[in-house]
Formats: structure tokens, sequence, C-alpha cells
């Protein structure tokens, strides 16, 4: 890792406040609270050992969702990508009623730190998984990301925005060796950059 924009800031000081786990882990509690869900990993069978099994309920009713697979790691022949898709598309007609099963594919390494817009990438895409798990289309051919693609895209955009809020990077943030979160002078010279008030 070995990333810098310019004299300002150091992405790769940055990158020590965002241990990968730790970023996954903050990711699905912010969104288990901004969209009142119940996130839960379970032991299964997939196409790859190191591929993880998620169920989503909601909050208050219990009732199951839908389920989620998480493919991140990167491995040999691996094609290097980032996207979201379902493996099952939910339906509210018919005798199954199908619930949604989505999965996420990326590149990450198992261990070790991301950088800031690595941090941004998982958001978004997950935000896609979050999308195809909770749609409530009657037919499963409407559902999720079967719709046009400007509006595929528009939940997983606005979503990510949180990635570029204060105290939602602190949250995500926890240095590699210290624990600590990012100091406010380092993150603020990053989120300045983006809205060009450096």
């Amino acid at each position: 890792m070995d990333k810098k924009n310019d004299d300002k800031i150091d992405e790769n000081e940055i990158g020590k406040y965002f241990p990968f786990e730790h970023v996954v882990q903050q990711t699905m509690e912010i969104y288990e609270e901004l969209l009142g869900l119940k996130i839960t990993k379970i032991e299964c069978e997939a196409w790859e050992p190191e591929v993880t099994c998620y169920l989503v309920n909601d909050e208050d009713s219990d009732e199951l969702i839908g389920e989620f697979y998480l493919d991140v790691f990167k491995r040999e022949g691996k094609q290097e990508a980032a996207f979201a898709s379902e493996i099952m598309r939910k339906s509210q007609v018919g005798p199954s009623k199908m619930k949604a099963i989505s999965y996420m594919y990326s590149n990450f390494e198992k261990t070790g730190t991301v950088w800031h817009a690595q941090v941004v990438t998982f958001f978004h895409e997950f935000g896609h998984v979050m999308h195809q798990v909770l749609s409530k289309s009657k037919y499963a051919r409407l559902s999720g990301s079967s719709c046009e693609t400007d509006f595929g895209e528009l939940p997983s955009q606005m979503l990510e925005n949180w990635v570029w809020n204060k105290d939602i990077v602190k949250r995500l943030s926890h240095h590699h060796e210290t624990g600590a979160q990012i100091p406010d002078d380092l993150l603020e010279k990053k989120l300045a950059r983006r809205t060009g008030r450096d």
C-alpha cells in the first residue's frame, strides 16, 4: 500500500486506521441502525471456504427478510472486480413467497488495512446488497437490481455518502496497532479534499 495525493494528505497514513475486518463489522452495524435490521452471521457451505453467510431479519418483528453472502477476499484466479448481485430475487406472490438471496464480490486482502476509497467501495456495494435483500416488489422479475440502471445505483450512491460523515468515519476507524480512532486533523484534511476546501 503506497498512495499519496500530495504533501497535505497521506492516504497510507489514513489507511492505517481502517482494518478491513473492523470496517466490515461497523458497516453492518451502521446499516442495521439505519434500516432497522438485525444481521446475523451463520454457518454455511458456500462455493469457497472463506465466503461468509448472513441472515437479515427485521429488528422489531424478527421476521426473516433474506440472506446474503460475502465473497470479498482475494484468491488466485479470482476476477478483479467489485459488485453485488442476486442469487434469488424476492417475490411477494406465489406459494413460496421467495426471500431474496444476494452476494457481494470483491478483492480485499484477508488481513490488513484498506484505503478510505476502499471503505467507500465496500459501503457502496453493501448498499446494493441491502437494496436487493430489502426490495418489496411484488414480482421477482422486478425485484432488487432488476430495474433501470440509474435507479439501481441510486440507493448505494446515497448510502455511500455516510462514509464522508465525520462521525461515521471515526466510527469506521480503528488504528491497526493502537485501536485509536482517526484524529480530527487528519480526518478534516480528508473531508476537505472532497468538498474542495483544502
